[in-house]
């Protein structure tokens, strides 16, 4: 029973299918999505720490008036988006209290993992601030004060590197020494191009002041971590957490990019604090020789687990996987989803006890939703062809 707690009773469900015959995706989701996922807060390996959440969870959703208990899939009942934002709200507050933080903080991570609705996107910066790490649970109750602090940290590294012009398209200088300058001019220009090509489908991402605000916030994160500095891709990245703190409302493009440019800092910290997990990954999987775990044997691994047919396939092929890794893995999606589905995807990565490494888990159940396509492929080209396009072919809002 110890062994199958938690996150391991999803690959307890998987090997099962594999003994008796059942598709992969059959099992994940008349077995997992329509039952235990929403049910029970079977992400938590300690059984009593689990029940303390799902009676919590019960004990809150009887506050804002509906009585149904998650530990019964057949009585559950989804929150609605406005109890959703109630519930919210509720613990937020009940954070504040050091006797009701734990279990609080222990209701909201379950519910953001199942993933926020349409009318929480109001509340979801705050929860994006606080399970990223940038709030810690503890200054809840002096969340102004630390936000204030965090906004002054920032101005003071941005003013020491880079200075931006107010014009209508700005124009930025750098403050190095001057044998520096050559590679930060480098760096800059390179960031510069990124981010013109992030996002042109969407008008928020096209404007000079938002465009300001993303140059910025890379050079100043590279320049204050030069053990990664910058790597393509994170412009991607940012993007994602733009929209999840400024672009994620029913607001015109002009009033998002302004609240773009108001909340720099408050991006700049919350994109640092999700880029701090995943600093190995990204050097290992770009430069290769770091001692952390690679991530295309974690996705090997899970792969095997679920459809021992398909890993072997892939084996025999010699599919080249490694680039979808980076992107699927180290970026978490955000070069292939539309940024909608990757901020839904982004709750449950935050709030998750596996945290990113549930992005391993998302590649997988993506390959296996066209597996028989790729299984009838022969020609390692066509495969990766397949491959390349795959993620832009997922419901993701519907697992």
């Amino acid at each position: 029973v110890d062994k199958y707690r938690g996150w391991a009773v999803v690959d307890l469900f998987a090997q099962l299918g594999s003994k008796y015959s059942i598709p992969p995706p059959e099992i994940v989701k008349h077995f997992l999505s329509e039952g235990l996922f929403e049910a029970s807060a079977f992400e938590i390996s300690d059984m009593s720490g689990a029940s303390r959440v799902e009676r919590a969870v019960a004990s809150y959703r009887a506050m804002i008036g509906d009585c149904a208990t998650p530990s019964s899939s057949s009585s559950y009942n989804p929150l609605s988006d406005e109890e959703q934002q109630s519930l919210l709200s509720k613990l937020f507050k009940d954070m504040e209290n050091p006797g009701t933080l734990d279990l609080a903080l222990g209701t909201l991570r379950f519910l953001t993992f199942r993933g926020l609705g349409a009318g929480s996107r109001k509340i979801r910066p705050k929860v994006w601030k606080l399970l990223s790490g940038m709030i810690k649970p503890s200054a809840v109750g002096r969340w102004d004060e630390t936000e204030g602090e965090m906004r002054e940290l920032y101005a003071s590294y941005k003013s020491g590197i880079l200075l931006v012009s107010n014009d209508a398209k700005p124009r930025f200088s750098v403050k190095v020494e001057p044998h520096q300058l050559m590679e930060a001019m480098k760096l800059l220009q390179q960031i510069q191009r990124d981010v013109e090509r992030t996002r042109q489908d969407r008008a928020l991402y096209r404007q000079s002041s938002t465009r300001a605000t993303m140059i910025s916030i890379l050079f100043v994160y590279a320049n204050i971590n030069p053990d990664i500095s910058y790597v393509q891709g994170m412009n991607e990245m940012l993007a994602a957490v733009i929209h999840a703190l400024c672009g994620n409302n029913p607001a015109t493009d002009d009033d998002a990019s302004k609240d773009v440019v108001i909340n720099e800092a408050d991006v700049f910290w919350c994109f640092s604090f999700i880029l701090s997990e995943l600093k190995g990954d990204l050097k290992q999987s770009f430069e290769g020789g770091s001692s952390d775990p690679d991530p295309r044997l974690f996705l090997d691994s899970v792969l095997g687990i679920y459809d021992p047919q398909v890993a072997k396939h892939f084996a025999q092929l010699g599919c080249p996987i490694r680039s979808f890794i980076i992107r699927w893995c180290c970026l978490l999606f955000s070069q292939d989803l539309p940024l909608d589905d990757v901020v839904q995807l982004w709750d449950s990565f935050l709030a998750g006890p596996q945290r990113f490494r549930l992005a391993t888990y998302m590649a997988v159940a993506g390959i296996l939703s066209s597996r028989d396509e790729l299984l009838a492929l022969q020609d390692p080209g066509l495969l990766h062809e397949l491959l390349a396009t795959l993620p832009k072919t997922m419901d993701f809002g519907t697992w």
